[in-house]
């Protein structure tokens, strides 16, 4: 029941209007250990999606894609367009959801992306370059956390062709830029 009410929680926070003034909001409840695996879900979808919002977003659509292994972190790049087990080297999009853990304070993320990105935590957008392009930074978020915890994540990724690269960092209270690790990164058990 409880792993049910916190699936719940981080669907219909994924719903709520991108780029409000609202603030993310942690899973609640927070999970358990226990109801932890590491890693993100990745589901891989296949067409030319020429922009993020071109990328179907009703859950029964989303659903109908391959579902990956789940991937340690977000920070892959390949010459060839393929990443982690996309299936494919042009034409595809990406969803990767779960949890990601946050401290409380000052943080910062960013993304470098090749082709487009977009990436919501706590149901609030705070990266946002939807269109194709080479490799290129996306403008920083800075996030005041007021309660650390796990916080839901999905981010949304699409490869067109030719070289392809997905990084997402942060930086926390002032410190320096890195990209986010794999131990800050889980999903509910099934």
């Amino acid at each position: 029941m409880r792993v049910r009410t916190i699936t719940a929680a981080m669907s219909v926070g994924f719903l709520l209007l991108a780029g409000s003034a609202l603030a993310q909001t942690a899973a609640s409840p927070q999970p358990e250990d226990a109801q932890l695996q590491p890693g993100l879900n990745a589901t891989f979808l296949y067409d030319d999606f020429q922009v993020i919002d071109k990328m179907p977003t009703a859950p029964e659509k989303i659903a109908k894609g391959k579902h990956g292994k789940p991937v340690a972190n977000l920070d892959a790049s390949s010459q060839s367009g393929e990443l982690w087990d996309a299936g494919a080297k042009t034409r595809y999009g990406a969803y990767f959801t779960g949890l990601v853990k946050l401290p409380a304070g000052k943080v910062v993320l960013s993304a470098i992306s090749n082709d487009g990105v977009r990436v919501m935590v706590g149901g609030v957008r705070v990266l946002n370059d939807p269109e194709p392009h080479p490799d290129r930074r996306t403008e920083s978020a800075p996030l005041n956390i007021a309660t650390a915890g796990w916080y839901p994540i999905l981010v949304q990724y699409f490869q067109r062709n030719g070289k392809a690269r997905l990084t997402v960092s942060w930086q926390v209270d002032g410190g320096s830029e890195t990209v986010i690790p794999p131990e800050a990164f889980a999903r509910l058990n099934k």
